[in-house]
């Protein structure tokens, strides 16, 4: 996604819902073993980028839904024994615990070893009995959801998990959906980018004034989220 596309805030949206989701329907179902009953996290490549999020859940998370806030470990617990935990992915090997029924993760490209934290949510994901019911189809183990999100950075590990939903590659997954849209998929940033504005050279629209202050390659990958080889650097494999 390219910058300010509003990918955080849909991802919390979408986590939302489904959380209500899955609230309201295991409350009717006794799995005393499952605790919490519903395990909702939100992955974050450091922790200052980890903060931004909790800001961003409180104020968007009903607060009739809301039993208990502990701001020191950005950590929530919510009606019918649901819990959301925001967590840093600087250490994936500490991305193990207990089952997860949503996990969303923001800014996947910035994470070093994202196959990693990938493998181990994944894990936590197929726990038995996390997800939706209708998900599941009768199945014991999980179906949880995993929503991730980034800005590319060049061909890097969020570009291999991005081919895994993309139907025309090789090591595409049929459980894995991967969209790519430009900043101008905001509305906001639409109206923004045809804004006319004078420079040396003429008028011309904002979003030409980026590419020429910019560069194409630059403006590609972080306004048009194209993920772009690494030929125009200076120490390709660095």
């Amino acid at each position: 996604l390219g910058n300010r596309t509003g990918k955080d805030f849909t991802a919390n949206v979408l986590g939302i819902e489904y959380v209500i989701d899955c609230s309201n329907e295991k409350r009717h179902i006794n799995h005393p073993e499952m605790a919490p009953s519903v395990l909702w996290w939100i992955v974050a490549p450091d922790e200052r980028l980890a903060k931004q999020n909790w800001r961003d859940l409180k104020k968007q998370f009903p607060r009739d839904w809301i039993v208990a806030c502990d701001n020191t470990n950005m950590a929530m617990e919510t009606v019918f024994g649901g819990v959301i935990e925001v967590r840093s992915a600087y250490d994936p090997e500490q991305l193990v615990g207990s089952g997860v029924d949503l996990c969303t993760i923001t800014e996947a490209a910035r994470i070093k070893d994202l196959l990693v934290a990938v493998a181990n949510i994944e894990a936590r994901l197929n726990s038995p009995q996390r997800g939706l019911a209708k998900d599941r189809n009768g199945a014991a183990y999980g179906c949880g959801k995993m929503i991730i999100n980034s800005t590319p950075i060049g061909k890097n590990q969020f570009y291999t998990v991005f081919c895994w939903g993309c139907k025309d590659h090789p090591n595409y997954s049929s459980n894995w959906n991967s969209t790519q849209l430009p900043w101008t998929a905001n509305p906001v940033n639409e109206q923004l980018a045809k804004t006319k504005m004078q420079t040396k050279y003429g008028e011309m629209t904002y979003e030409d004034d980026l590419r020429r202050k910019l560069g194409e390659r630059i403006y590609k990958q972080n306004y048009l989220a194209d993920f772009l080889s690494g030929d125009g650097s200076v120490f390709k494999d660095f």
